[in-house]
């Protein structure tokens, strides 16, 4: 019996909203399964994983909308993945480690499978998956730092022979600030 899984990823905007409010309802909604706030044009990227095409569909046309009527989400742009089941984001930290940031990656030509293999060989890359939408490949990066992270974009992700283009967005974490004195 083939594999019927869908996967996807959800580009969200919120607006004038709580981006980290926005990312924990998102978070508790049946098939996502993470949820990370964004610097960059996106407010949150959020993994998505459903067993079938009808709860998929009741993921984005019911769950998902009723966000965005409420006012709590203001655009939803979905990324299909092309092989759900090769994520390995499943049992990911929802607050990952500093320097961690998703890589969105534009290929020259040809089939992303070789470029995927060769980015999941780097050790910081948790995640690389083909998708359907405006890029090739979104990879998900853990870093120690935002310094090992610039050091592998640049040495090791860029250098590619196959990739065009990147466009890293950051993983914005909530730090508790300090009292004032």
């Amino acid at each position: 019996m083939p594999d019927d899984r869908i996967a996807g990823y959800l580009l969200v905007d919120v607006g004038q909203g709580d981006v980290q409010a926005a990312a924990a309802r998102l978070r508790d909604l049946d098939g996502v399964v993470l949820a990370h706030p964004l610097l960059g044009p996106n407010d949150i990227i959020a993994y998505v994983e459903s067993p079938d095409w009808e709860r998929f569909d009741a993921l984005l046309n019911g769950q998902l909308r009723e966000l965005t009527t409420s006012g709590t989400l203001r655009r939803v742009e979905t990324r299909l993945a092309l092989l759900p089941h090769e994520s390995g984001l499943a049992n990911r930290a929802q607050t990952p480690p500093r320097g961690s940031a998703w890589v969105f990656v534009d290929l020259d030509t040809g089939e992303p499978d070789a470029v995927i293999r060769k980015l999941k060989a780097i050790d910081v890359v948790v995640s690389a998956q083909a998708v359907i939408g405006a890029c090739d490949i979104i990879a998900y990066l853990e870093c120690g730092d935002w310094a090992e992270l610039r050091d592998v974009l640049d040495t090791q992700v860029r250098t590619l022979p196959e990739v065009v283009r990147t466009d890293t967005r950051l993983v914005l974490m909530r730090r508790a600030r300090a009292a004032p004195r």
